[in-house]
Order: C-alpha cells, then structure tokens, then sequence
C-alpha cells in the first residue's frame, strides 16, 4: 500500500514540496528512498500522486506527478463514545479511531472509570488537552475541504449569491415528540422554540445555551400523546459550521435535515392529501431512515436496521464472491419472488438472489409495518397510500415489488427533476434547496 501523508496545500503537478515534520519522522520509519511513491493529501480534495525527491536526516522533499480526485472520507460522521480508560491508552484509541474515520472521540466518566493525572502527563496538560499529534485526521477535514471546494467552483463558475444550504443526515440530528399546552402554541415561535429547548435540555441532561432547536406542529388527533416533533443539534457545531463556510466567503442560510428534504421532493412528484398517511424510505449504503407522514407533515421518523452494504455483503458470503462483484450482481438483477416465467426457472439469478436476501428483505417489512402501525395508533383516521424510496439500496431491482406486495402499499423510487436521475446525496440536496424556495 503507497504511505499516505497530510501536507499543506500542494500548488500542482510538477511541484517539489517538502514534507512537514511529522510526515518527514513517518517516511524515515517506513525506511523510504528517493524514487518510492508517494500519496500527499492536503485537505482541499481528492489526493495526489508523488514520488519521494530526496530523504535527509531531518528533511524530506516530495515531487508532486498528478491530482487524483479520490475521497477516502465516510460517508457519514462517527463519534465514538468512550468510557475513560487509563491515561497511556487514550492517546493510542484516539490516533486509531482517527485513523479508521471516526468524526470525534466523546470521553465519557464511567461509574468504574480509574483516571489518574499526575507527573509530566499533569504538567503537560493530559488528558484534559489530547496531543494534536494524536488526533489529527488522516484525511484532514473534510468539512473544511468540501466547503474549499465549493467556494472554489462558486468562483469559477462566476455565481451572483454566495448562499449555502447544508442537508444533514438523520443520524446528525436527535428528534423529539413533545406535548405542548394549547396556550402554549398560541405564544410566538420564538417563546415555543426556547420553551422546548429548556424541555429538550432536561431530557438529553445538557444546558439549553448548548442545543440548537427548530420544530413543526403534528396534526391534531384525540389519541395523539405530542403535538410537536423537534429537531435539536449542537449548537456550537452549527456555529461552527457556520464560520467554516463565513471563512470561505459563502454564507450558510440554511440548514435542513434529509428526512425532511426527501419528503419535500417526494411530494413534488406526489402532492399527498391532508389525511393521507405514506412513507419515505431512505436506503442508504450503512443505515436506513424511515419517515412516516401524514398529508405534508412528517411525523415520525426512525432509523432501521437495513441497509444495502449489509445485503451486499450477505450476497458475497452467499455466492461466494468478492463483495464487488456481489454489488454488480445485486444492481444488475435484483431480487424477485417469484418466476416471472415457466423458462426463467427456479435458479434464476434474481430468485438466487432473493433467497439469500429473503429474512433480511422480512426484517425490513415488518419493521416498516411496525412503523406504520404506530402511527396508526394515533391516527386511526388516516388512509395509508404509498411508500416512496430513496437511496442506493432503493435502486436494487424487484426491491419496490417486493415491498409493494408484502405490505400492500404501491412502493415506488423516487424521481427526478425535470427527467434527470440523481443519487441519494443528489436526491437530499434537490430537497433541501427546494424547502428553500417553497418551504415556509
């Protein structure tokens, strides 16, 4: 595997940089001669293709051969939570979470966590202040990066406004079902909202300076137990992000969330009636999103268990095949339940396929169904009609035919704009911008 190392910003191909301190200590482990290759990635996309110039005994030069638009970052941001271990493996778990892409490293005091500072580690700072050696992110930042980007084809393109929307996945946000009094509801949005983040505070147990809130009545109904679904997040992350994209010269003037913004885009292709209850699922590569809707008005949402790596994976398990081919084997023919035809016969690659994937096709079914049915519950009146999908894994052929006839509810991918196909991150941002021009 080529040694990767983080530079500053790389001016082009042909350039000679030298390699900063840390990196140079990196290739003089890894024992490299003049000649070796190199990746370099300065944070600002993609990476680049070099070879080692010269290797001194404190400095090293690279030569930079050609820009190689790759994105090693996930897809989605991780934290991981972590009980306090002692004080020499914190370093060690932080470098290497950092380096398998986790997002952030939440400490957490554990009721038999043993911590002790003392000696230099005390005297240095540690643990309270973790080594930047240990937890610089082996990509960079990629927020920082796609944000550099953007302003650099905002640039390029010669754009007339400089607003950002930026679309968050479900698993960035927590939602909350509250019951707010009548009286309360006639206040102005601006008491509601502060209101709830007193509210929201008490039950995530943090302080209400340190939580962004937004929210949307839910229809009324005598067996409903909330009347408001909240959205809460950060809120020094949203002002972080927010300087992020200041210091790039663009301005974040919206931020939405993508359960939201697929449902948006869902209901341009399909206005649904007020009483009318649908879902849009979105099947993403590692998690899927649920959100269960009545008329235009989200009302539960919930992550669930599925999700098209994990199908891909049992299809490479069950046919014996490197994962990549599982996937081309699982776009190209999907799954279906039964023979569309006498001469198709029963090993059919579909029908394999299908029967691989049946218990966890199942697990998905009913968990939608269970969904579903709570809503139910509190809205006996509404009339089920659709179930939209979105995302890679919706794209698997037979997929909206199988849920179609197990849940017997027309299922369907959601469409494009104007004739044009899109992904799932596509899909989100299409939404997103169109609450933006439409939304309230």
């Amino acid at each position: 595997m080529t040694p990767r190392f983080h530079v500053g910003p790389v001016p082009g191909p042909g350039a000679l940089i030298d390699l900063p301190p840390p990196a140079t200590r990196h290739a003089q482990v890894l024992r490299l001669q003049p000649g070796d290759a190199l990746c370099l990635f300065d944070g600002h996309g993609g990476q680049w293709r070099a070879e080692l110039d010269a290797m001194g005994r404190k400095a090293a030069r690279a030569h930079v051969l050609a820009h190689e638009p790759i994105e090693r970052e996930l897809p989605c941001a991780v934290t991981l939570a972590l009980g306090m271990p002692a004080n020499e493996r914190m370093d060690t778990l932080v470098e290497k979470a950092t380096e398998l892409g986790v997002h952030a490293v939440q400490p957490l005091v554990c009721a038999h966590s043993v911590l002790r500072v003392a000696g230099e580690r005390q005297k240095n700072g540690a643990p309270e202040e973790l080594k930047h050696e240990a937890a610089i992110e082996p990509d960079g930042n990629e927020l920082r990066a796609t944000i550099e980007r953007l302003a650099r084809l905002v640039g390029q393109g010669r754009f007339v406004g400089s607003d950002v929307g930026l679309v968050l996945p479900a698993a960035a946000v927590r939602f909350h079902t509250l019951m707010v009094s009548e009286g309360g509801l006639r206040q102005p949005a601006e008491s509601i909202q502060q209101a709830l983040k007193w509210e929201i505070a008490r039950e995530e147990r943090s302080e209400p300076h340190d939580i962004e809130v937004r929210f949307w009545r839910l229809p009324r109904s005598p067996h409903a137990r909330h009347n408001v679904m909240a959205v809460a997040l950060s809120a020094e992350q949203a002002r972080g992000w927010h300087g992020s994209f200041g210091e790039a010269g663009l301005r974040l003037s919206r931020l939405t969330i993508a359960p939201c913004a697929l449902v948006w885009l869902a209901l341009r292709g399909w206005p649904a009636a007020a009483g009318e209850l649908w879902g849009a699922l979105d099947l993403g590569a590692r998690q899927a999103t649920l959100s269960v809707v009545i008329g235009d008005v989200p009302i539960y949402v919930r992550g669930l268990s599925a999700s098209a790596e994990s199908w891909t994976q049992r299809l490479s398990e069950g046919l014996d095949v490197s994962p990549a081919e599982a996937e081309k084997l699982k776009r190209q023919h999907g799954v279906r339940a039964e023979a569309s035809s006498a001469a198709e016969g029963e090993e059919s690659l579909a029908r394999v396929n299908y029967r691989l994937l049946r218990d966890r096709l199942e697990v998905l079914a009913q968990e939608i169904e269970r969904c579903f049915s709570y809503v139910l519950g509190q809205y006996p009146d509404a009339n089920p009609v659709r179930l939209a999908l979105a995302g890679g894994g919706a794209q698997m052929p037979g997929l909206a035919e199988f849920l179609s006839a197990r849940l017997g509810l027309p299922a369907s991918v959601v469409a494009g704009v104007g004739g044009v196909d899109f992904g799932a991150e596509a899909a989100s941002a299409v939404g997103g911008a169109l609450l933006d021009v439409e939304g309230p």
